[in-house]
């Protein structure tokens, strides 16, 4: 009997240790992500505090890339990586494809000599590199060391699929806060589009909305009323923009999102009269119209709303459309442009969705 206790005994130790052990394991296999899109890496440690950034080992400038940490609102920091230290009081300059975007003293970047790194924290002009980089192929960085000035050249292929991976860990899709979203009304040029195309208001929240729809946003049976926040929390992630001298187009989420896709909606805005606006779309070959969309944005220079569906994070299979702004004044607002649609989620992501199957114009 004595000794089948010991036994019985020496089993629930090793059960325990056993459990222990698959605890621990499984505790660091969650607690970082780490993920490769083409020449973009984005790495999570566990208090998801997270780096997108490109490398080029040839050079002592070897690293460049985004940080920011999970909390709301936080920063995002401009990381640069060297193997020796940059020239104190040098210039260096950033710019995407052949163009500068900015250019700063190196003095104005914090540098941490234990690890040979530098960080940047100017919003204004992080916003306007990150929008470049996105926009961009390749990323220029002018920089004196002590041998001399030199330029060193970062593939951006992959910019945009990494932000979309950072903004999924660290739970920011579909909000204004996403790093997808960061630098969009930065690198808009509100001027370049003609008559009739105002600047974009953003619509950050209820107290920004106009008048006359915030009953929509606030009330129960309200087309946009979002259950999971009070109307204090909702963060919207809009926009109002003129068309016109006498109307205005409205455009921002409307009730609560998923993980990757977010509802919008849109009214004309005229007076102290608002109409909800539809939007043109093919469904088997028919028209159709959508009185919502996701993951909308306003291009007011070119007078121009896209829409992407997304099956998945990646965006490697979804839907898009693009809309341009028409005979306003007639009541046709919106045109349908151009739709896309890839029903494979084959995890291969392309940033132009060349892969994806053209609904319209039909061929």
């Amino acid at each position: 009997m004595e000794l089948r206790i010991i036994e019985n005994r020496k089993m629930a130790c090793i059960t325990v240790m056993l459990t222990l052990v698959g605890l621990l394991f499984s505790s660091v296999a969650q607690a970082n992500q780490f993920k490769r899109i083409r020449d973009v890496n984005v790495s999570c440690n566990n208090a998801l505090l997270c780096d997108l950034y490109i490398t080029n080992p040839r050079v002592t400038l070897y690293s460049f890339g985004f940080r920011r940490s999970a909390a709301p609102d936080a920063p995002v920091n401009l990381v640069l990586a060297t193997r020796d230290p940059l020239r104190s009081g040098s210039e260096i300059v950033f710019a995407v494809d052949g163009e500068e975007i900015f250019s700063r003293s190196i003095d104005t970047f914090n540098y941490r000599a234990a690890v040979y790194e530098y960080s940047y924290r100017e919003q204004a002009d992080v916003a306007l590199l990150l929008a470049a980089a996105r926009q961009g192929s390749e990323l220029q960085i002018t920089h004196v060391t002590r041998s001399g000035q030199s330029t060193v050249p970062f593939s951006l292929s992959g910019m945009i699929a990494g932000s979309i991976f950072m903004d999924e860990a660290q739970g920011r899709v579909g909000r204004p806060d996403a790093m997808l979203k960061v630098g969009e009304r930065a690198a808009a040029d509100p001027g370049a589009g003609g008559e009739g195309s105002g600047e974009m208001q953003p619509i950050n929240g209820i107290d920004d909305l106009p008048d006359m729809v915030r009953h929509e946003f606030m009330e129960p049976a309200g087309r946009c009323y979002n259950p999971i926040f009070s109307p204090d929390e909702v963060r919207l992630g809009g926009f109002l923009v003129k068309l016109s001298e006498e109307s205005q187009l409205l455009g921002t989420v409307c009730g609560a999102g998923g993980a990757y896709n977010q509802i919008f909606a849109f009214w004309e805005i005229s007076g102290t009269f608002f109409k909800p606006l539809a939007l043109p779309s093919i469904s088997d070959g028919a028209p159709v119209a959508l009185m919502d969309v996701f993951n909308a944005g306003y291009d007011p220079a070119k007078r121009e709303l896209v829409s992407f569906y997304k099956g998945r994070g990646l965006g490697d299979c979804g839907t898009y459309h693009r809309w341009s702004i028409t005979n306003f004044e007639a009541g046709n607002l919106f045109r349908l442009e151009e739709m896309l649609n890839k029903d494979d989620c084959d995890g291969i992501y392309k940033e132009d969705l060349s892969d994806y199957e053209r609904l319209w114009p039909q061929p």
